[in-house]
């Protein structure tokens, strides 16, 4: 079986498919848009259309902004169109995160119409919708979430969702990001390894806590800050560091320096940061995600104090906990057993939607806003869902 990946090198996730599909002797075919900033090291694709665009017109470098992505823009699909009917001949299968090869995603149509199989991997904000989020988690601060994602357009999210599922054979998400979802999906666990990463499970009598937020808002610092102001207050002994823009070599040996590792409360985790910290032997605080089972303090934007403040007076249960996680990770993570599930559905988890019932087909679907080409796939979607079953 010949693969072809893109186009978003989240959290290094293609990165991990791409290292499991060579192992298990598949042909991989690897794009993506950008390097992912995080992981500058990473070489592994075969097209890196950045790279190769800066590579062609080095004056690229000195223009602005704005003209950059107009003239990267145009650059782009010209590259694609040129190679599409190639990759498509080329390959059986096409795995897709967050984004396809062209605009309004006509990419996916073309494909199927040759009879290739689509996977697609939905990781974060893409299909977040801020008021379907809020009205399903309803301990989150709408003001604060507000602030940062005021401009959240439903329009563009529900027209990605859509057409994924009308062309993709098989999607795979988390909950809070599927408010929106009408199918099925599988439950997405992060490919990781975790070779480069020490172990060292033991913990200080005064711990130090580490955060460190990609995006303070989504990771959920006012709360976990508030939480330590309390419990400075109340002379709580504990070190606490917030770093931020570090390359992934440099957060690795943070993590390894820490005890507590502050991951996220209000998006369900862990993510690729309490991941790693699971792999070091540290104790993890965060939001879970429903159908996972990871050895972690779990917490909301309303339990963060009180869990926090439990975990650092008890060494002997951070002691217990920070051994079991590298085991969990090895477990859950592994890229290889994620790989043989995706292509072969082994030991599956569907879930199945139900939160747009109440939210979508209640409440938004009857807006005068919605447009009649998503109301047109929504139907669409549905009847061919319902005849499948």
């Amino acid at each position: 079986m010949k693969i072809f990946i893109g186009t978003n090198d989240t959290a290094n996730v293609m990165f991990h498919f791409y290292k499991a599909l060579n192992s298990l002797n598949y042909k991989v075919t690897a794009l993506t848009f950008r390097s992912n900033k995080y992981f500058k090291d990473n070489n592994y694709y075969q097209h890196n259309l950045e790279n190769t665009f800066l590579r062609w017109f080095p004056f690229a470098q000195k223009i602005s902004t704005k003209k950059f992505e107009l003239f990267f823009g145009i650059f782009r699909r010209i590259y694609v169109l040129l190679l599409l009917p190639y990759w498509i001949f080329k390959h059986d299968t096409f795995i897709f995160m967050t984004k396809s090869l062209l605009p309004s995603y006509i990419d996916l149509k073309i494909i199927k119409l040759f009879k290739k199989k689509i996977i697609w991997l939905f990781l974060g904000s893409e299909v977040r919708n801020t008021d379907a989020f809020l009205a399903e988690f309803t301990d989150v601060d709408r003001d604060n979430w507000l602030l940062e994602f005021k401009n959240d357009d439903i329009q563009n999210k529900l027209y990605l969702m859509r057409v994924v599922e009308k062309y993709a054979d098989k999607i795979y998400s988390v909950p809070d990001q599927s408010s929106l979802a009408i199918k099925p999906y599988y439950l997405l666990n992060i490919p990781f390894t975790m070779e480069h990463i020490k172990v060292e499970t033991n913990q200080r009598k005064i711990p130090v806590l580490l955060h460190a937020p990609t995006s303070t808002f989504i990771k959920g610092t006012y709360y976990f800050e508030n939480a330590i102001e309390k419990l400075k207050e109340e002379h709580i002994h504990f070190h606490y560091k917030r770093i931020q823009g570090v390359s992934n070599d440099q957060l690795i040996k943070e993590i390894i320096n820490a005890d507590i590792i502050l991951d996220e409360c209000i998006l369900q985790g862990p993510g690729l940061f309490g991941l790693e910290s699971l792999a070091a032997g540290k104790i993890v605080l965060c939001r879970p995600t429903p159908g996972k089972s990871y050895p972690i303090i779990e917490v909301t934007p309303k339990t963060v104090y009180e869990k926090l403040k439990e975990i650092i007076l008890d060494d002997k249960k951070r002691d217990k906990l920070a051994k079991l996680g590298r085991n969990s990770v090895s477990k859950f993570n592994d890229p290889k057993e994620i790989v043989k599930n995706m292509l072969f559905d082994i030991n599956e988890v569907v879930v199945e939607p139900t939160f747009y019932y109440k939210y979508y087909f209640h409440i938004v679907q009857k807006s005068n806003n919605i447009k009649p080409k998503i109301k047109k796939l929504d139907k669409e979607i549905l009847k061919s869902f319902l005849n499948s079953r």
